[in-house]
């Protein structure tokens, strides 16, 4: 198959619908950052910053994993029937387990902000957003499973169109405060209208599964345990900043009062700038993932097809690797142009958003394809293996570079993670497709 043809086939499958629709919601949320940029001061922008990072950490071990493994081995399922008892048996247990998660937030909250005291009552409202966005991510990863693609665009659409006005109107009343609240009630409103338009709000919490229990919690276990060392991979930046930076001699070298006040302002500041710079390249990692996203399924399926595997990743990086240079060109070029955009405040550090540049092509070739094509063949654990390494190497390099250099050498402790991250995950799905028959 030609690049031609598989195009083609990425848009059978509804793919410009979900291509388009998680476009919008990357739009959407540089908006969002943009309007919480200019409405919140620089302090209260890094304090909401902070309790956010530390609720994303959480957010991709929601339900344990059980939407994942809803995915995952309902494409195995025949009827539209056992896909819905395989929903009702994961939603039941994973809706529970999101609570306690929740609930564990709420109770270390104080812990947790002990450094940034001013980030403590965000960081509660924001627990419930574990449990808020499992709803939703349920709701939408059925429409995946049986294959609508198009429901699933249009309720991400409609998700982040929602996230929009309650989130500006909600920081424009209580500041960050309301946007905390925005993040928990736009999922919660678009799950519950979802849940009863696919007919699955009548479900029971079931007893049994389609499936086997143990394969279907290991895996979604380890998918969840990877998605949080990979998501740590971004954290670890804000909470090193966070934590270490008060303490470096680069800040104590910028800040001429030294008093506590001025470095915890300092901090909230050089945490805002740094989230600003990388908005942008992060969110252009949404076109390799819309690709998988959509294929998730159909990878799935053809888990032993040697043929399609190997024709599947050669098409993947013909397609990305032209792509992610311009990207990247676009970003080293026109950083300073985009930090223009957030404020006056942000601007003199397009070097920032330069090395993020150097991330994307390793994020669009090698990282996030790859990586998501061994969870769609059943190889989380080796994902989860590999995200945990890059961790602690994650976490020495910002140990590190943050010390020496600010929030200059956690960009570049991300930069050389993603690449390094990439390669392994690629080798990894090689050699898999190497032991097929």
């Amino acid at each position: 198959m030609n690049v031609k043809d598989f195009i083609s086939d990425f848009l059978k499958r509804s793919g410009a619908k979900i291509f388009n629709a998680m476009l919008l919601a990357k739009i959407i949320g540089f908006l969002v950052s943009i309007a919480m940029a200019k409405i919140l001061t620089q302090e209260s922008y890094g304090d909401f910053t902070y309790a956010f990072t530390a609720v994303s950490f959480l957010v991709p071990f929601m339900g344990f994993g059980a939407n994942q493994s809803l995915v995952y081995y309902g494409s195995r399922l025949k009827t539209e029937e056992e896909k819905r008892q395989l929903f009702s048996y994961a939603f039941s247990r994973g809706i529970i387990l999101s609570a306690v998660l929740s609930a564990l937030l709420l109770l270390f909250s104080p812990l947790i902000t002990i450094n940034r005291p001013n980030s403590q009552f965000l960081l509660v409202v924001l627990s419930l957003h574990v449990l808020t966005f499992t709803l939703v991510e349920f709701v939408r990863n059925y429409t995946r499973l049986v294959n609508r693609n198009d429901l699933f665009a249009q309720s991400e659409n409609w998700y982040n169109a929602l996230l929009l006005v309650l989130a500006v109107s909600g920081a424009l009343v209580y500041g960050a405060t309301g946007y905390a609240w925005a993040l928990v009630a736009a999922p919660l409103l678009v799950g519950i209208y979802y849940l009863k338009k696919l007919n699955l709000s009548s479900i029971r919490f079931k007893s049994s599964s389609p499936i086997q229990v143990k394969d279907f919690w290991k895996y979604g276990l380890f998918v969840s345990i990877g998605a949080v060392a990979a998501k740590m991979m971004y954290i670890v930046d804000i909470m090193t900043i966070g934590n270490i930076l008060s303490d470096s001699e680069e800040t104590l070298r910028l800040v001429s009062l030294k008093t506590a006040e001025d470095i915890a302002k300092y901090v909230s500041e050089q945490t805002a700038i740094y989230r600003v710079c990388s908005i942008i390249p992060i969110a252009s990692f949404v076109l390799p993932l819309a690709l998988i996203t959509t294929d998730f399924v159909k990878v799935s399926e053809n888990a032993k097809n040697k043929a399609f595997l190997s024709d599947y990743a050669h098409n993947t990086m013909k397609l990305l690797f032209p792509i992610s240079l311009a990207v990247a060109a676009v970003l080293h070029f026109g950083g300073e142009w985009i930090l223009w955009v957030f404020g006056e405040e942000y601007q003199g550090n397009g070097e920032l958003i330069s090395v993020f540049a150097l991330a994307v092509i390793g994020a669009f070739t090698l990282r996030v394809p790859f990586g998501n094509l061994l969870s769609a063949v059943g190889k989380a654990n080796l994902n989860a293996y590999i995200s945990f390494g890059v961790l602690g190497l994650n976490v020495v390099l910002n140990y590190f570079l943050v010390g020496k250099m600010g929030i200059l050498g956690a960009a570049w402790a991300t930069t050389i993670l993603i690449w390094i991250s990439g390669v392994v995950n690629y080798v990894c799905y090689r050699f898999y497709v190497s032991k097929l028959n």
